[in-house]
């Protein structure tokens, strides 16, 4: 079977589900046509949301592969259920221009001030919280994630429990 199960009972077609870890990115296993498309540049992988890349539908996603941040695994289980929701349909993802423009606007703001570096396109070390925010939003969820406004401007951001709720616990048999 060519398909990832979701909660709903699902499934959602896939040829290829890729689970990987590492440090050295490499993209080489991917056909030249998909390179060609991905337009890797040499400050990065720049996508949409830092896991879509402009050109294509959902048929490629990376979650958790093109972030730097404070709290990677935090970001990578938001980023994680905003692909779920995506694929489930729960999430409708812009048109391809309209992501192709975001991308644009995201790596012109941070050309302009990022230092040049091969990571720059996936880092969002001094803006995680607007990147959790914008994931947030996207799926319909409040972006405010303490109980009041007062521990929301004056806790630190992120805590594990500030995301309670998003990512449905796991059904045992």
């Amino acid at each position: 079977e060519r398909s990832l199960d979701v909660d709903d009972g699902t499934a959602v077609p896939a040829d290829l589900v890729i689970c990987a870890t590492g440090f050295a990115k490499d993209y080489s296993y991917f056909p030249s046509q998909v390179l060609d498309a991905l337009d890797l540049q040499s400050d990065g992988l720049w996508l949409y949301r830092n896991v879509l890349p402009a050109a294509y539908g959902l048929d490629l996603a990376f979650v958790g592969a093109e972030l730097s941040c404070g709290s990677n695994i935090q970001v990578q289980a938001v980023q994680a259920e905003y692909v779920a929701r995506l694929l489930a349909g729960a999430v409708a993802p812009p048109d391809p221009e309209a992501r192709a423009q975001e991308v644009d606007a995201v790596k012109t703001w941070k050309r302009a001030w990022m230092i040049d570096k091969s990571t720059r396109a996936a880092t969002v070390f001094s803006h995680q919280i607007q990147y959790l925010d914008t994931l947030m939003r996207d799926m319909g969820l409040p972006a405010q994630r303490k109980s009041n406004c007062f521990l929301d401007a004056f806790l630190p951001y992120p805590q594990p429990g500030d995301y309670d709720g998003i990512i449905p616990p796991v059904k045992t048999p």
